[in-house]
């Protein structure tokens, strides 16, 4: 199939900010995770959902779009290793 145009590329597995700041906060070994706030839900700055919808590239790429979990597991550790970054 031809295609021209913007492909929407993300991981395969839906998350949300939070999700995926937790995510990497445990990826980094962080424990700090006790101090983290959410901010009050205002869907005209920061919608709930924005995910991204990336059924058409699936369809059109033949390179799998792997998940969060995936990509780190397969990436090695970072230096700053329990810390945050930039501490």
């Amino acid at each position: 199939m031809e295609y021209n145009g913007i492909l929407h590329v993300a991981g395969a597995e839906r998350l949300s900010r939070v999700e995926f700041a937790l995510t990497m906060l445990g990826w980094w070994a962080v424990e700090e995770r006790a101090t983290l706030q959410l901010g009050v839900s205002d869907p005209l700055r920061w919608p709930r959902d924005c995910s991204l919808d990336i059924g058409r590239a699936q369809a059109l790429l033949k390179t799998p779009l792997p998940g969060v979990e995936e990509v780190l597991a397969g990436q090695p550790r970072p230096r700053h290793y329990g810390r945050l970054p930039g501490a």
